[in-house]
């Protein structure tokens, strides 16, 4: 696949348009992330134009704005945007490195760096909307490691091809059938699953700061001793457990699988713990109000004894406190 998805799957009732341009700036930085638009063409009047499918946390949009335009967007922390362009062409100043976008490609725009736009009077696009906890957690069920340095993707052109043309046909795929009525991809379980794997593929098919890793773990496989370490830690997460205990059910001494974890997972047996037990932990505090449950049972029954080490690691991964996420339900 070479083109972009088509645009005209998401159907044809627009969620926004207009022809002010005051109005894009305050709309735009609601739907996306925070930003400043304006016409090139002060005195001209916009031919705006929003559409939009969503499941889960996710959102496919397709946005013209019929006039040449200049888009400047401060940093920000929770949106990772795919945008594919479908027409026109798009100048993309991002983290200091300058690129052109043309009709049949795709990029991903990193919500951590200031990015400045200048788009060509027929420019269109459609921007995949995750975020970034969804993508952070696809690279930790495609590493088995947790993210300690910044997840950023290369500020360049991507071919629809290969492992990036299935990222483009799931994409069309989404567009087309929720557009229909009945669409089963609304039900909240499936859409989860979707939401997961477009970010699956994403981090995968995509060149970023951890394709590296990537490559390397594809090609020289885990050893079994790592691989036993990671089941034997899913399957007793919320146990006092120790560096030796998880050594002695891998069947390795715990330098050996301090050395593993580093090499093949970069990151260590320990945070591998804690990211299974903050994982848990947010799935039992989605339920916690319903059932009656406190932030500090939940912590305890997930392996946690010290609470206020816990809500720092918790904050620090999630971007909340516990007891924001337990109120939220």
């Amino acid at each position: 696949m070479s083109e972009s998805p088509e645009v005209r799957s998401l159907g044809s009732e627009p969620l926004f348009e207009t022809t002010d341009p005051e109005q894009i700036s305050w709309y735009m930085s609601s739907a996306f992330r925070p930003n400043r638009s304006q016409l090139r063409n002060h005195r001209s009047r916009a031919d705006f134009c929003h559409r939009q499918v969503a499941f889960a946390a996710t959102s496919i949009n397709a946005v013209r704005y019929g006039r040449g335009a200049f888009v400047d967007a401060p940093p920000t922390s929770d949106t990772f945007l795919g945008m594919f362009t479908v027409s026109g062409f798009a100048d993309v100043d991002q983290g200091q490195q300058i690129f052109t976008t043309r009709a049949g490609t795709f990029c991903v725009l990193n919500p951590a760096q200031h990015l400045h736009i200048r788009l060509s009077e027929d420019f269109e696009q459609l921007t995949v909307k995750l975020h970034a906890r969804t993508v952070r957690r696809a690279l930790f069920e495609i590493t088995g490691m947790d993210a300690r340095r910044p997840l950023e993707f290369a500020p360049r052109n991507f071919d629809l091809r290969g492992g990036a043309a299935s990222f483009a046909r799931l994409v069309e795929y989404i567009c087309q059938d929720l557009g229909r009525a009945g669409s089963a991809l609304t039900r909240a379980g499936v859409s989860r699953s979707l939401e997961s794997t477009l970010a699956n593929l994403l981090v995968s098919e995509f060149a970023n700061s951890y394709s590296e890793l990537l490559q390397r773990q594809v090609q020289a496989p885990a050893p079994y001793y790592v691989k036993r370490a990671e089941e034997y830690i899913r399957e007793y997460r919320c146990a006092p457990l120790t560096l030796a205990d998880i050594a002695r059910a891998a069947g390795t001494s715990v330098r050996s699988l301090q050395c593993g974890f580093r090499r093949f997972r970069d990151t260590t047996p320990t945070a591998y713990l804690r990211e299974q037990r903050l994982q848990l932990a947010r799935e039992l505090l989605r339920r916690a109000a319903a059932e009656q449950s406190s932030v500090t049972e939940v912590a305890l029954a997930c392996g946690f004894r010290h609470l206020s080490k816990f809500a720092q690691h918790y904050r620090q991964r999630f971007g909340e406190s516990p007891t924001q996420t337990r109120r939220r339900g």
